[in-house]
């Protein structure tokens, strides 16, 4: 995918900062990636709600998709066909990403029907799940990180526990900041990543950084976030693959999946050679 050299700068900048500015009833705030003690309080808070829930003899995920199972909501055959679509679904999307502009229209009609096959098994399993004790223990998990990684414009934090954040969001307000904030802790879609990678903007900063065996980003290696670590992963393959393969055709590398390929293939006859 190709992105504009203001985007690449603007991803740069987020990656680098660690944290996000969004817009919420004309407010702008400040979203943060949890810290490791933060994650560690998260997933400790986790397993107590999951033990508390399940004294109360609230049933777990496997428990409830049991019961669906035996009784037909959601059966084994289901579950089955969902991860087969999925798996299907990716190995199309890789084809169809490495096809030309020409041919990649005949794959969005299957695309969009397996698409909605998976939504709609997707929505009968959650219907299923989302009274479990591990739903519950998510949701409370999920609360608490919200409520530490949310700053306002001085980027002090905006609630000082989860009762209060509870307290005064309207259920409109919570659920923007929750989608916002689950957006960005699950990191940049690989695409942007791996645009960033390749850039050439970026790889001379990842140049300079090795060459002068000076740290990279503001923070240590063990509280990079997903973010960091991706584009350190992507910016080692495309520094290698420069380095070993020389120049890569422009309608290779700016297509991520027949660059995948084309990476396959030169490592495939270097071991030849």
């Amino acid at each position: 995918m190709k992105f504009t050299q203001e985007e690449i700068e603007n991803f740069i900048t987020e990656i680098a900062a660690g944290k996000k500015l969004i817009t919420i009833e004309n407010k702008q705030y400040y979203l943060y990636f949890p810290t490791r003690e933060e994650r560690l309080k998260a997933n400790y808070i986790y397993h107590q709600k999951l033990l508390e829930f399940q004294q109360d003899a609230i049933p777990t995920e496997q428990e409830l998709l049991k019961v669906a199972h035996n009784q037909s909501i959601y059966t084994l055959q289901d579950e089955k066909k969902y991860y087969q679509l999925e798996d299907k679904y990716l190995h199309l999307l890789k084809r169809a990403q490495a096809s030309t502009p020409q041919f990649r229209l005949s794959f969005d009609k299957k695309l969009k029907e397996i698409k909605k096959e998976l939504d709609n098994l997707s929505q009968k399993r959650n219907y299923v799940t989302s009274h479990s004790a591990n739903y519950l223990s998510e949701q409370y998990k999920i609360n608490y990180l919200l409520c530490c990684c949310v700053r306002n414009e001085k980027e002090e934090r905006m609630w000082p526990d989860v009762n209060v954040m509870l307290d005064v969001l309207s259920l409109d307000n919570y659920q923007s900041f929750l989608n916002e904030f689950v957006k960005f802790i699950n990191g940049l879609p690989i695409e942007k990543i791996r645009a960033v990678a390749r850039s050439s903007l970026w790889q001379a900063i990842y140049a300079a950084s090795v060459n002068s065996n000076q740290q990279l980003f503001n923070t240590c290696v063990a509280e990079w976030d997903i973010n960091k670590i991706l584009l350190v992963h992507w910016s080692n393959i495309y520094r290698n693959a420069f380095q070993n393969y020389g120049n890569v055709p422009d309608n290779i590398l700016e297509n991520d999946a027949a660059f995948d390929e084309w990476l396959d293939q030169s490592a495939r006859k270097g071991l030849k050679s």
